[in-house]
């Protein structure tokens, strides 16, 4: 009975352990929120509709590496428009992708003569997700603009933690045109350091031609494939040796 239960089941449990394993990893404190609704289309997958282990655990192999994409690579930090989906990509077209995929991998078993249970179930467990992945995409496209819309304050943008032996004073504020975030940073050689930092987590600074030169250097952060998430940074070094930083974030869509 016992290994029955561990063929039957065991490479179900273990897709999914992994999956979860992978979106809820301590990446960054906004992280599991989003990773659970990345990893909906690996768990239904698993729990529904797959059948076999060799081809679940196909199917499940590229929905799980897909959920990795949208959710790590962000929560790392990496920029670069083609490699680092946006939260706007996750809430928008990542749900069709994902039911197109389940749709196809529910197809090719059901169109196998050879496996009574696939024929069973065929076409109604496939719309089923579709479906589910519908609902989930109207659920959560307007909230992801109602959200971008009302630009509350950034996030860390990847600009976190900071190098060892640094102090950071936050704070925040919004106005007519968004809100923003601010922190200002003290240390030894916090200046170059941070500059070095910020290098290294894709913000790459240039001299300020344009807020009234308020700052010394700025940068512009982007990720997103077909959703673009862009990040203002200005940096200010004082005469104390402290460094200011003010980033905001520039709507994807601006009505």
């Amino acid at each position: 009975m016992v290994t029955w239960a561990v063929r039957a089941y065991g490479w179900r449990v273990a897709g999914v352990t992994a999956a979860l394993l992978l979106v809820t990893a301590p990446w960054d404190s906004r992280t599991d929120a989003v990773g659970v609704f990345a990893a909906a289309p690996v768990l239904i997958w698993y729990a529904v509709f797959a059948r076999t282990a060799g081809r679940g655990m196909l199917v499940g192999a590229v929905l799980t590496g897909l959920m990795g994409w949208m959710v790590v690579p962000r929560a790392l930090g990496w920029t670069g428009r083609w490699l680092v989906p946006s939260l706007g990509d996750t809430l928008t077209w990542y749900p069709w992708l994902t039911a197109g995929i389940c749709l196809l991998g529910a197809r090719v078993g059901r169109s196998r003569p050879n496996n009574r249970e696939r024929r069973d179930w065929g076409w109604p467990g496939a719309i089923g997700l579709a479906a589910l992945s519908l609902v989930a995409l109207c659920a959560t496209c307007p909230g992801w603009w109602l959200v971008d819309l009302d630009r509350p304050p950034p996030g860390d943008e990847g600009l976190f933690p900071m190098p060892a032996g640094l102090a950071v004073r936050h704070g925040e504020g919004c106005g007519s045109g968004g809100c923003w975030r601010t922190a200002v940073v003290t240390g030894a050689r916090a200046d170059a350091r941070l500059r070095t930092h910020l290098a290294g987590r894709g913000y790459r600074l240039r001299p300020d031609t344009g807020w009234a030169g308020e700052f010394d250097a700025v940068a512009r952060h982007r990720t997103g494939v077909l959703i673009p998430h862009h990040v203002w940074l200005g940096y200010a070094a004082t005469p104390d040796g402290a460094v200011r930083l003010v980033w905001t974030v520039e709507p994807a869509i601006d009505l």
